[in-house]
């Protein structure tokens, strides 16, 4: 048996991240000490994992702002107002986030919009009729050879291209179909970096699956993904779910060529009967089955 988690929460014990942002942006700390402090709270967590029993430990889950920012930035999601700017990707995060007025520059920021049913806002990326999904930097895959370098079974945590693009706006005359093709490359770029890197498992975030996808919105899950794991090779992938049921989706799912499957299970989730009635998830869904369940406060995973 080993146990995971599908991510942990970021904050610090003492809102030691809110304090160190609080601090970079009243120009205490510089932006490299800005990096540094929150490397040690990344490595803080993944110790808290390790001395509490988890075997394999999220990676990628934290962010200085916010998950879906970082997401939109890794995948050169930037609005033209701010291709412009031609900013560092650390430096572009924050003016994304808080927007450019300093007399010379002038930049909206991005909206923010409510995450699912938690109190918790997002950032918003905005599709232009000029964006270009590709992999940018490698901000990504060093979290994960920093946890490899320090001895543990690291698994990237990422949101994935559905939820990116339902929980996103566009604003030209493209769709969100017309935006398919590079991000699959985009999402393919970085399975290969990853499993250079010798990675053996990588977690997709996809709660969008549980908000009643319609018959075009699993079509357009479908072109994601079915291209998307036939470039996966030795990489297996787990599709995390959160915040509901996936009831409408759940046929879809279990024709993928997927490791594992991450199923919401509260008390009355409709979930259940997936999970108690068929066989086929225990057994065709390689030898991973997620139950994500509530223990003390944090989501737990058990895998075999």
């Amino acid at each position: 048996m080993t146990t995971t988690i599908t991510g942990y929460p970021r904050i610090g014990r003492q809102l030691e991240l809110k304090t160190m942002v609080d601090h970079y942006l009243s120009h205490q700390i510089s932006i490299t000490e800005l990096i540094q402090q929150s490397t040690d709270l990344q490595h803080q967590n993944w110790a808290t994992l390790h001395e509490a029993g988890i075997d394999q430990i999220p990676v990628n889950d934290f962010a200085l702002l916010d998950r879906f920012l970082d997401t939109a930035v890794l995948f050169n999601l930037i609005p033209e107002r701010f291709r412009q700017l031609h900013l560092p990707p650390l430096e572009l995060s924050f003016a994304l986030a808080a927007g450019i007025d300093d007399g010379q520059q002038q930049a909206a920021p991005l909206r923010m919009h409510r995450w699912f049913n938690t109190n918790y806002n997002h950032y918003v990326p905005e599709f232009d009729d000029y964006t270009f999904p590709h992999l940018v930097g490698t901000r990504f895959t060093h979290a994960f050879r920093d946890a490899q370098a320090l001895g543990y079974d690291a698994r990237p945590v990422l949101i994935g291209p559905y939820t990116l693009l339902k929980c996103s706006t566009f604003t030209g005359k493209r769709a969100p179909a017309d935006y398919v093709t590079d991000l699959v490359n985009a999402y393919a770029d970085l399975f290969r970096r990853l499993m250079v890197l010798d990675a053996d498992w990588i977690q997709l975030d996809e709660p969008a699956l549980v908000l009643a996808p319609t018959q075009e919105d699993l079509a357009l899950f479908d072109q994601l993904y079915q291209p998307l794991l036939s470039q996966k090779e030795t990489l297996r992938v787990l599709i995390q779910t959160a915040f509901g049921d996936v009831r409408e989706a759940y046929s879809h799912l279990i024709t993928l060529p997927i490791d594992g499957l991450g199923l919401d299970l509260l008390p009355d989730s409709h979930n259940w009967r997936y999970f108690n009635n068929s066989p086929y998830l225990m057994t065709s869904i390689s030898s991973l089955v997620s139950l994500t369940v509530k223990t003390s406060g944090v989501p737990t995973m058990l895998t075999d």
